[in-house]
């Protein structure tokens, strides 16, 4: 998702900000300005596939789309989950549905400022510099909380940034950041 201005939540009946993610059912990019237009758009977002909740939600609105789409709503499911893996959990679990997954923006901002990802979940990542306590430190003062780890001090955990507002952020907090092997950060 990109956005150029930091917003409150989106109320009730307003327009969703537009975002571009990959499609899960084949390779290439979904967009909410696609729908723009077209139809109503019941958009769901999820937290991510290890849900078991957000599995059955899912599963329930491939149920109702054809009722929505008969009444002219589309139906769009965000999942913050990397898009290969949503690729193979629907293969197996196919659904109607359009799915977009949302993982990899977090990668993006990380590998911007040169930090190793380590390893992850759909939810977060894992960065190991040997900057850490600097990167800690930089970003709480920019009221980003990432996660130290006492017996590995090299480790930072990054949670999924919730919208644009919060990559924004991000990128602002890494911008100029690059992980050295001294363990200074510049």
């Amino acid at each position: 998702m990109t956005t150029t201005e930091s917003r409150p939540p989106v109320s009730p009946g307003e327009a969703a900000p537009d975002f571009t993610l990959p499609a899960v059912d084949r390779n290439e990019m979904v967009s909410l300005a696609d729908y723009r237009g077209r139809s109503p758009v019941f958009l769901a977002l999820f937290i991510g596939l290890w849900c078991p909740f957000c599995r059955r939600q899912i599963a329930q609105l491939g149920t109702t789309e054809g009722k929505l789409k008969a009444l002219g709503v589309e139906t769009l499911c965000v999942v913050a989950t990397p898009a290969e893996n949503a690729r193979l959990y629907f293969k197996f679990r196919p659904t109607r549905m359009r799915l977009a997954a949302d993982a990899s923006r977090l990668d993006g901002l990380l590998a911007g400022a040169e930090l190793e990802v380590a390893g992850g979940t759909s939810l977060f990542r894992l960065v190991s510099t040997p900057a850490a306590a600097g990167l800690f430190d930089r970003l709480g003062r920019a009221g980003i909380f990432v996660r130290r780890f006492a017996e590995q001090p090299t480790w930072l955990r990054f949670g999924l940034p919730g919208d644009g507002a919060a990559s924004q952020r991000l990128t602002a907090a890494l911008t100029g950041f690059h992980a050295p092997a001294d363990g200074k950060s510049k």
